[in-house]
């Protein structure tokens, strides 16, 4: 099974060069610090990695249905 590793780097790719941090200019995001969104995109990353990954392990493994099951 394949680990998941969140694309951090693209993430902050996209946040310095493509918007250069102009979405933290916005109103409500006055206190977002570039020092503290990367904060939050790593710990995001160790979230999805350390705990919603494993949570995809049967998905992973038998794949989807296209049989839709009763409700």
């Amino acid at each position: 099974m394949n680990v998941y590793a969140a694309p951090v780097r693209d993430l902050r790719f996209v946040l310095e060069e493509l918007l250069a941090h102009r979405s933290l200019s916005l109103p409500g995001f006055e206190e977002a610090t570039p020092d503290l969104v990367e904060a939050v995109l790593e710990e995001a990353a160790k979230l999805a990695g350390d705990v919603w990954g494993p949570l995809n392990k049967i998905g992973d493994q038998q794949g989807s249905s296209a049989t839709p099951t009763a409700a």
